[in-house]
């Protein structure tokens, strides 16, 4: 349902990067799992480790606005692919804890991401913050402003002139 493209390098050649753990969804576990044995038939000697937080994705939503096509990391894409059976209605706010079983992200990378995808440049995720108010206030020690009692859910009324939007990226503060 979807095109897998892989680009194999050999450690010396990737960029410096800690590996990142996360859980994808069942067709994109298949790909890599596929990929993988694959290559295990091609080069028996050689090892292969997929590096997550390197990865891009162009997710299609729809909005009232019309579709948009998305540009994201693969982590964003896996944020947002834990609504992917939201529908205006259907379904209620998922929290902070539901977003990081269902992606598997560690808590400071998942922050990461939903700040960027609720509070960036562009607003593909409404927060909804515990504190009250918008919650664009709520802030912790390390700078970022998602906490873990907050919840999301989709900003169905978000638009853009733009067809083709590239989410900005955000890496957390050291």
């Amino acid at each position: 349902p979807f095109n897998f493209v892989v680009c194999v390098l050999t450690t010396s050649f990737w960029p410096a990067a800690t590996p990142l753990d996360a859980t994808l969804p069942g067709d994109m576990a298949r790909a890599e799992e596929d990929f993988k044995a694959f290559y295990r038939t091609v080069q028996q000697k050689r090892s292969l480790t997929f590096n997550h937080g390197l990865g891009t994705v162009l997710l299609r939503a729809d909005y009232k606005a019309g579709r948009k096509e998305l540009a994201v990391t693969l982590p964003q894409a896996l944020v947002l692919l834990a609504f992917a059976g939201a529908r205006e209605g259907e379904s209620a706010p998922l929290s902070f804890e539901q977003v990081r079983a269902a992606t598997g992200l560690p808590v400071r990378e998942l922050r990461v991401n939903l700040h960027s995808l609720c509070m960036g440049k562009y607003r593909l995720l409404a927060r909804i913050s515990s504190g009250g108010g918008s919650g664009d206030d709520v802030g912790n020690k390390s700078g970022i402003a998602v906490v873990e009692t907050d919840s999301f859910d989709v900003e169905y009324g978000f638009s853009s002139r733009l067809r083709r939007i590239k989410v900005p990226a955000m890496r957390p503060k050291e």
